[in-house]
């Protein structure tokens, strides 16, 4: 099996990581200003190669010869405040394609941090819950 080699690794650039989260963000009214809080440290994962290859066994896998894979998959654990000033704890997946583009490829996961809104896993469902809350008051 191919594997990649340590030092072709990107070296994470977390200020773009926030950039492009914090411009995610931008749309959800639910959330305050400035209250994204991301750790330094991630997990950074590539496509198995058998995977890459469309291959079914491990037989034919000397047959292909392949270069490392473009794209890196970057999970970062975030917290933000809502508006109703409850923690919200994310989970982010980035696509990092070696071009220095941090992508968001599915919406973050999020786990409120209590409240009746609590249920929601993601900020669409979460925002529209505090909404027809406002509202309801």
């Amino acid at each position: 099996m191919v594997s990649e080699p340590k030092n072709e690794r990107s070296l994470l650039n977390y200020t773009a990581m926030h950039m492009s989260l914090s411009k995610y963000f931008e749309k959800f009214d639910c959330l305050q200003d400035k209250s994204l809080n991301c750790e330094k440290n991630a997990d950074i994962r590539v496509p198995n190669e058998m995977v890459r290859l469309r291959l079914r066994s491990k037989a034919d896998l000397r047959d292909q010869k392949a270069k490392p894979s473009q794209f890196e998959y970057i999970y970062q654990k975030c917290s933000a405040k809502s508006t109703t000033a409850k923690i919200l704890d994310i989970t982010v997946q980035y696509r990092f394609d070696r071009r220095s583009s941090y992508s968001i490829i599915y919406p973050p996961m999020i786990r409120p941090g209590g409240g009746r809104c609590s249920s929601r896993r993601n900020l669409f469902a979460y925002c529209r819950c505090l909404y027809k809350e406002k509202t309801k008051l």
